[in-house]
C-alpha cells in the first residue's frame, strides 16, 4: 500500500471528504447497549444494568487492519440519527483478538463520559480482511427492596444473564478501477452498398440486394449485410438469423439461415453474404422481404448497451428468370 492510498484511506475512515476515497471491503455492524435504565416507566429498554463487548479476531496469517467507529441510536431520544464517532485503527497479526467494551466506548468515542445513563448503537469495524466478530451482551434486572421504611429504598441487581452473537459481515463494494469504463458492445445490421440511386443493382431502389448480370437464373440472387459492433467495448461471438418471406407480413414459409457471426472488436463489420431461398419469389417478378436480427441467440450471446437495435426489415425485388 502507498503512502497515497494510505492517506486515501484514512480520510474515508475518519469521515473526512476525499476525491478518491477508499473504503475498505469488509464490513460488520455489532450491536451495543451501555449503562443503567432506571426508569420503571421508560418503554425504550427493559429496567436494568447493560453490558456489551465485542470480540474481533483475525483468522488470517498476515496482518490484518481495520477502523474502528460508533454509530449512535440513543441518544437523542427523538426518532433520528445519532452521532458517528470515531474509534480509530487497529491492527490484528495472525490469530490475535482484541475487544471493544463499554468502558472503551465510553472512554474512546465519548471523550469519557455519556450523555445519558445508558446508550446504544452499533460498534461499526471496516477491514480489509474478512474476520471473526463476535458480540457478548450482558444484562442484569434491577429489583428494589420493597419498602418505603425509614425514608430509604435499596437497590438489588439480580439475575445476570447473557448473550453470545456471530455478527455477519458485509461486503462494501471496492472503490471504482481509476480507468476509464470500458464500456460494452452494441451489435446492429446495416446494408453493405451505398443507399440508391447509388446502391451496387443500379436500378433497383434495394441496398441490401446483390447485382443479378444478365443471363443468371433468380436463385442465384444474395442478399449483402454487414453485422457491425458499434459499441464501445468487444463482442464475443454470435448467431446473426436472416428469416425470408415472399409477402410484406414476413410469413417464414421461405426459410430462416442462422450465420455464423465472429467476435468483433469495438468499430469493427463482418459481412455475410447469403443466398435467397427461390420460393421466395413466387411468380418470378415478385418481391422477397426479410429481417435481419443480430445476435438473434436466446438467451443473447452477446450482452449490449442497446439491445434495442439488432433487428433491419427490408425487401428485394424480384427479377423474372
Amino acid at each position: 500500500m502507498t503512502a497515497e492510498d494510505a492517506a486515501a484511506i484514512e480520510a474515508c475512515a475518519t469521515g473526512e471528504d476525499s476525491a478518491r476515497c477508499t473504503m475498505p471491503p469488509f464490513e460488520y455492524a455489532a450491536k451495543f447497549v451501555c449503562g443503567v435504565q432506571d426508569d420503571p416507566e421508560a418503554l425504550r429498554l427493559t429496567r436494568g444494568v447493560y453490558g456489551t463487548t465485542v470480540n474481533v479476531h483475525n483468522p488470517w496469517d498476515r496482518d490484518a487492519l481495520f477502523y474502528k467507529k460508533v454509530a449512535v441510536a440513543y441518544p437523542p431520544a427523538e426518532q433520528a440519527a445519532g452521532d458517528i464517532l470515531q474509534m480509530g485503527k487497529d491492527l490484528l497479526r495472525y490469530d490475535e483478538a482484541l475487544k471493544v467494551d463499554c468502558e472503551d466506548i465510553r472512554e474512546t468515542a465519548f471523550g469519557g463520559r455519556f450523555p445519558t445513563p445508558y446508550v446504544e448503537g452499533f460498534v461499526v469495524i471496516q477491514s480489509f480482511d474478512s474476520l471473526d466478530v463476535t458480540g457478548v451482551y450482558t444484562t442484569a434486572a434491577l429489583i428494589d427492596d420493597g419498602a418505603a421504611c425509614c425514608g430509604r429504598q435499596d437497590r438489588e441487581v439480580r439475575n445476570t444473564g447473557m448473550e453470545i452473537v456471530e455478527i455477519d459481515e458485509r461486503r462494501k463494494p471496492r472503490r471504482p478501477d481509476p480507468d476509464p469504463d470500458p464500456g460494452a458492445p452494441d451489435l446492429l445490421p446495416e446494408s453493405v452498398f451505398a443507399p440508391p440511386p447509388s446502391d451496387a443493382p443500379g436500378t433497383l431502389p434495394q441496398n441490401y440486394c446483390g447485382e443479378l448480370p444478365a443471363g443468371v437464373p433468380i436463385s442465384a440472387l444474395q442478399l449483402h449485410l454487414r453485422i457491425r459492433n458499434q459499441g464501445d467495448a468487444g463482442a464475443g461471438a454470435s448467431t446473426t438469423t436472416v428469416l425470408f418471406s415472399p409477402s410484406a407480413q414476413l410469413d417464414p414459409v421461405a426459410g430462416t439461415v442462422d450465420l455464423a457471426t465472429p467476435a468483433l472488436a469495438a468499430g469493427a463489420a463482418h459481412e455475410h453474404v447469403v443466398d435467397i431461398p427461390r420460393r421466395c419469389f413466387p411468380g418470378g417478378g415478385s418481391g422477397c422481404s426479410f429481417r435481419i436480427t443480430a445476435d438473434a441467440a436466446q438467451p443473447e450471446d452477446v450482452a449490449e448497451s442497446d439491445e434495442g437495435n439488432n433487428v433491419a426489415q427490408s425487401f428485394c425485388p424480384g427479377i423474372a428468370p
